[in-house]
Parts: C-alpha cells; sequence; structure tokens
C-alpha cells in the first residue's frame, strides 16, 4: 500500500524512497507516548520524522526514548513560529494527529511540504492512541495495527542501575498536575482525604510526581495510618517510572502522561479526567473515568472558559465516586 501523499510511483528498483516527514504535535509526555507508533513506524520505514511543537518539556522525553528523531521546539510568538517553520526545509508530508485543533493545522499549511497534509483521524471519535495506531496502517506504514503507544518497554534504560518494585501487591498514584491546568487540578484536600481512606483499607501506595511537584505533594505524606503503607517518588527517571507502573494492581492519577503509562500496560486505572476532550478519554473496561458531571463541555481548555463555573468539572468532584470507583477495581483487596 503507497503511504498517502506519495503522488509519484518509487523507482524501478522496488525501493522505497525516503521521506522527510513532519510531526505537528503537543510537547507533552501523553503527547509523545500516544505519537510513538507513528514515529516508530517511519523510523523503520527509513522515513526522517521531524518532531515539531511548541512546548518546551519534550526533550528530556525524546532522550529517553533514545529513538533517531529530530525534535524542535517552535517558539510562542506566532511571527517567529512562521519564521521558524520556514526555515525548518521542505517536507515530504505532515502529520498532525486526530483531534488537532485549527491553531495546528494553521502551521501545518505554513510549512513547506509536498500535496500530502494528513490530519489523521480528524473524523473519528474514538480514543487517540487508537486513532494514530489506525493511522499508521492507513498512511500505509504498516499492515497491521501496532499496539498503542508501541513496542515495549516503552524506556530503555540507560545508566540506571536496576531496582525491584515492591513484591506485595501496590497502587500508583499521580495527585500532581501542572498549576497552569486549572481543569485537571483535584483539590489537594480530596486527594489527602482518599490516601487515608485507601490507608485504612491496608492498600500500599507509591505516589509519583516530578521534582518541581514534591514541595505540593510532601503534605500528602502526614498522617499516622499513612508512614508505612505510603511513599512519594519524586526523582524516578522516565525507565523507573514505567516499570513501576507495570508492576502496579493500579493507578490512580489525572489525565496525564502517567495515565499513558498505565494505558500502555492496561492496568486498571481511575482517571479523574476533568475536562479532557473525548478523544483523550480510554473507553477500555477497566478506565475509569471520573469528572463531577456538573459540566459536559469536555473543552479541553487549561482554564474554565464558562465564567463562575471555576472548573467545576474537577472541582466539584466528590470523593465518593472516586472511592467507589477504587473498590469496584479492587474490591477483593489488592
Amino acid at each position: 500500500m503507497k503511504p498517502a501523499g506519495m503522488g509519484e510511483e518509487g523507482p524501478a528498483d522496488g525501493q522505497i524512497p525516503s521521506r522527510r516527514v513532519a510531526i505537528l504535535w503537543g510537547g507533552g509526555l501523553g503527547d509523545v507516548l500516544v505519537m510513538r507508533p507513528m514515529l516508530e513506524a517511519l523510523i523503520r520505514r527509513g522515513d526522517e520524522p521531524v518532531y515539531l511543537t511548541r512546548s518546551d518539556r519534550c526533550t528530556p522525553v525524546f532522550a529517553a526514548l533514545a529513538l533517531p528523531i529530530q525534535q524542535r521546539t517552535l517558539p510562542r510568538p506566532a511571527l517567529a513560529a512562521f519564521r521558524a517553520l520556514r526555515a525548518a526545509g521542505f517536507f515530504d508530508w505532515v502529520y498532525t494527529g486526530p483531534g488537532s485543533g485549527w491553531r495546528t493545522r494553521l502551521l501545518a499549511r505554513m510549512l513547506r511540504s509536498g500535496r500530502s497534509r494528513s490530519q489523521g483521524g480528524r473524523a473519528r471519535s474514538g480514543f487517540v492512541a487508537d486513532a494514530i495506531a489506525e493511522d499508521v496502517v492507513a498512511l500505509g506504514l504498516a499492515d497491521r495495527h501496532p499496539p498503542p503507544y508501541g513496542s515495549r518497554p516503552i524506556f530503555p534504560e540507560i545508566r540506571e542501575a536496576p531496582s525491584r518494585p515492591p513484591e506485595e501487591p501496590y497502587l500508583v498514584l499521580h495527585p500532581g498536575s501542572r498549576s497552569d491546568w486549572q481543569t485537571k487540578c483535584w483539590p489537594m484536600v480530596r486527594w489527602q482525604a482518599l490516601l487515608e481512606t485507601l490507608s485504612a483499607c491496608g492498600w500500599r501506595m507509591l505516589v509519583v510526581g516530578t521534582a518541581e511537584e514534591r514541595e505540593t505533594l510532601a503534605p500528602l505524606m502526614t498522617g499516622r495510618s499513612r508512614a508505612e503503607r505510603v511513599s512519594l517518588h519524586t526523582d524516578w527517571p522516565l525507565a523507573r517510572l514505567e516499570r513501576y507502573i507495570a508492576g502496579a494492581a493500579g493507578v490512580i492519577c489525572h489525565n496525564s502522561g502517567v495515565m499513558h503509562l498505565a494505558l500502555a500496560y492496561r492496568r486498571p486505572t481511575v482517571v479523574l479526567t476533568g475536562s479532557s476532550a473525548r478523544h483523550w478519554r480510554a473507553a477500555y473496561p477497566e478506565v475509569f473515568n471520573l469528572d463531577s458531571g456538573r459540566c459536559r463541555l469536555a473543552c479541553n481548555r487549561r482554564r474554565c472558559p464558562v465564567p463562575g463555573f471555576r472548573a467545576r468539572c474537577i472541582r466539584s468532584l466528590e470523593i465518593g465516586p472516586v472511592v467507589d470507583a477504587c473498590l469496584a477495581l479492587w474490591a477483593g483487596g489488592l
């Protein structure tokens, strides 16, 4: 099957010429993880993928992935971004992924490229990781759908001493969230109440986060019942985080990169989705996607766009439904 946008037949010897492909996509851990099957497929084919994003957070992620990919961070000002795109050179085609917004599509039109600007699964409403796996086949890069998130393990262990997850069953919790994502921040007082409830049930829990989140997460460690059953880890490299999530009995988190690592290994997961768009919510049987039910916009905006709502999609989510979801997944204990 000829990839979309090739335009001409390949050379007479049957060798498919390599192409320079622009990937216009987000720069968070979750964004890179869902795009990984497309990147791996392009590399296997011998193409040259160039990952273009306006986020400055993905450079450490690509370093941990150890994939031969060019990654370029576009400047934020619109005119400067336009100049950077024009200076990026010519691309045979552009991929903007499923559910891409109008800004991303506009940036794609600024690139100097061939006739194909594939928007991927824009017309579909399925989960973004599955849609990208479908696009790998639709664009002729593979004969069958790759697994969402690509091959395993995701992050090779580079210069890291081996470590072993606890032998007893455990949950991984990620209460942290970027401070500018108002619509993804479940109040920390509710996280404290959840930890207290789960600790009283005797469950072992590993609270994970980034170094920047340590000060925010440290108060969660207070409480007599948590002293032996809860531990905080904010210094793990991604390879270790992946290994511990892969071995977990389950995960509780926001819609974040931790969620996507959990889904890659199909761990039972409770996700506090807040404003997440429908195509960012995995409709898998082992996943509970929770919001307060008091706003159905699924706007995917960082700040609440409705005056007076104050992100009630996530702020008004009470602890009861979260505990109920935990009991439904782990009613018999861990």
